[in-house]
């Protein structure tokens, strides 16, 4: 029998042998069927490489089926390389291959809510009827690539501080989630509403500071999971009142147990303000809370951000106000530990909830119903009758939503709700994303039958036996089938006749999820030139030590092109507002293709002490443009630093 091998390629770090470097067994269909190897790279629609996701090889059986389980299996599963790479060695007769971005590995995975499994994208299809089907660069569409990159790199941050991954393991982000218009953490997973941008502006339009939402949310998750239990959670979000809206700007107070929640994940993910307010030892407010976990980290010797969740964890359970934290960490004459009881939940405060809910309840089901208009415009077009009897089930399934979450813009319901504790107000969605999930493992088994039916009569007993495994799975709820039926198909193939998705050697366009008629073949484009890409993905640190020494600027850079990019120099600029602004240059080794390395720069004399001035950091890479880049507009790296 001819055999497959097939392996992710890892070109920085190791090989990954997929199928234990095994074999697969499958039937020759062409004798002009030949080894190949399928390459490319993944990245998101803002270009930046999807490094270190998960890359399955998808092998369908036969095109004469819709490609869903067991006639579509994963073959095989690996891991993106560091600049979004990856690469597979197919073996034996012919078959027909895709492969699939799927949003996860062992740090954060992100779904798509209500559904259970995670986002993916898939690239047009190929046979191994040629050497090499080389996909190019294949860009991921949609927002959930640019949230799954920002909680990786939200993830990789933590391990870099604290040289340890994330306590409450892989976080799952489900996107599309009803929530009152902003994310939020109810334990360790998180609620992401649908749009909403990773980073956003804490700062003025005129004077923006971006800073990643993803890292502020991942803060409250591993906080979480260090201070208790899930029971304990549900306990202090009950007590201090977690799930509301909050302020990093406001000097409201709320209390001490939810001050000093929200105030951590501000201090981790660098959104606390240069000053606090007025009123600065009250703990009851988060923006002093921020501010003040920024300067303890600052003031209190050999304390870094790796320490300062160490305090955390050696105190499980026992840390729940800006008192306690200053006093476990011990740098200072202890506090006075404040204690508030349950917080009140005013009038006020609950009605605006409400009203912000039902706006984005509102919200959700209008995308539902556009989609549901979507499918029914593809399904006019659609001639097969399998593609037609699954893009009703995804019409039955978007219905079945739209039905079962129609609470979520009840201003009534919704007020009601608002009464519950924030566990129960978590619990109900729960309940209702079960109840969804019953149907659309009924909408879609029943499709199944019917195809199954539909073959029967035609005579493709072969074919129906594949189907009516289909059916039972997607009865039991197996989510290789739902995944598929419940996603738009695209509509050019039909059964039986050419396939108009094989790739060509120039790397094809890919078509985005659900999208009604992927383009075909594009005529060959030249390939582009290997080229290298210096970029600068970190300002690590600002260290200011006492004359003689100075400023020292400390910085990652990094080569995210395809060739080695030769010596450069780089530029460091320091600014301060009223100051004069100083630049220094380094020269820069070469780096080899999907390397990076930390850097330093002196600024010998200066005072750049970032507890008494605002400095911000600007490092460039290439500073006089040396070397030949396939994107000379990502060089530079900038980081504000400041007192508090």
């Amino acid at each position: 029998m001819p055999r497959i091998d097939s392996r992710v390629v890892i070109r920085r770090f190791c090989t990954f042998a997929l199928i234990a470097l095994g074999t697969l067994a499958i039937t020759p269909v062409s004798a002009q069927a030949v080894d190949m190897t399928l390459k490319g790279r993944f990245t998101c629609n803002d270009g930046q490489p999807l490094a270190d996701v998960r890359v399955e090889l998808m092998n369908t059986k036969t095109r004469l089926l819709p490609e869903i389980w067991p006639n579509q299996t994963v073959a095989a599963a690996g891991r993106s390389g560091p600049n979004g790479e990856w690469e597979w060695r197919v073996r034996g007769g012919e078959s027909n291959w895709r492969v699939r971005a799927v949003l996860v590995n062992n740090d954060v995975g992100v779904k798509n809510f209500p559904t259970t499994w995670h986002h993916y994208h898939d690239t047009l299809r190929t046979q191994n009827n040629r050497p090499l089907a080389d996909y190019g660069t294949q860009v991921v569409p949609g927002a959930e690539c640019r949230l799954w990159a920002a909680f990786k790199a939200a993830a990789d941050g933590y391990r870099a501080d604290t040289g340890t991954s994330n306590p409450a393991g892989k976080v799952t982000v489900l996107d599309n989630a009803p929530t009152s218009g902003v994310p939020f953490t109810p334990y360790t997973d998180v609620f992401w509403p649908g749009n909403y941008a990773p980073i956003r502006n804490i700062g003025t339009t005129a004077m923006p500071v971006m800073r990643s939402v993803a890292q502020h949310e991942f803060a409250h998750s591993f906080r979480h999971q260090l201070d208790g239990d899930k029971g304990h959670f549900a306990a202090d979000s009950a007590r201090f009142w977690y799930l509301r809206s909050h302020s990093g700007t406001s000097c409201g107070t709320t209390n001490h147990g939810f001050a000093f929640n929200e105030g951590w994940a501000e201090y981790w993910a660098d959104e606390a303000r240069s000053t606090p307010c007025t009123n600065s030892q009250d703990f009851s407010i988060e923006r002093n809370v921020a501010f003040e976990l920024k300067r303890l980290q600052s003031a209190c010797v050999g304390v870094t951000r790796g320490r300062m969740v160490q305090v955390l964890a050696q105190n499980r359970g026992r840390i729940h106000s800006m008192s306690d934290f200053s006093n476990a960490l011990g740098c200072q004459p202890p506090r006075p530990i404040r204690r508030t009881g349950k917080a009140p939940r005013p009038a006020s405060a609950v009605s605006a909830l409400v009203a912000a809910r039902v706006i984005a309840g509102r919200a959700l089901l209008t995308a539902i119903t556009r989609d549901i208009a979507r499918s029914r415009a593809t399904l006019s077009r659609t001639t097969g009758f399998a593609e037609r009897e699954l893009l009703r089930a995804r019409i039955a399934q978007a219905q079945a939503q739209r039905a079962t979450f129609a609470y979520l813009a009840n201003r009534a319901e919704q007020a009601r709700i608002a009464r519950l504790t924030d566990k129960r107000q978590v619990d109900l969605l729960a309940i209702r994303q079960r109840e969804y999930l019953k149907q659309v493992r009924v909408i879609s088994s029943t499709a199944l039958g019917t195809i199954a039916d539909r073959l029967r009569r035609t005579g493709d007993r072969a074919g129906a036996k594949v189907i009516d495994r289909a059916r039972v799975g997607a009865a039991a709820g197996r989510v290789d089938v739902l995944q598929v039926t419940g996603q738009p198909l695209d509509v050019t193939r039909q059964p039986g006749g050419p396939d108009t998705q094989t790739p060509t050697p120039a790397a094809p366009p890919v078509a985005p999820v659900g999208s009604p008629t992927p383009p075909a073949n594009p005529a060959p484009a030249p390939p582009p030139v290997p080229k290298a890409d210096l970029v600068v993905p970190l300002v690590v640190s600002l260290v200011y030590r006492p004359d003689p020494l100075g400023c020292t600027v400390n910085y990652r850079r990094g080569n995210v092109g395809t060739v080695a990019s030769g010596a450069s120099i780089t530029s460091v600029q320091l600014s301060s507002p009223g100051q004069i602004t100083l630049t220094n240059t380094i020269a820069a080794a070469p780096l080899p293709p999907g390397q990076t390395q930390q850097e330093f720069i002196l600024f010998p004399g200066i005072n750049c002490d970032p507890d008494v001035f605002e400095v911000t950091a600007t490092i460039t890479a290439d500073s006089t443009n040396t070397v030949d880049e396939s994107d000379e507009t990502n060089n530079t790296g900038t980081r504000v630093f400041g007192p508090g």
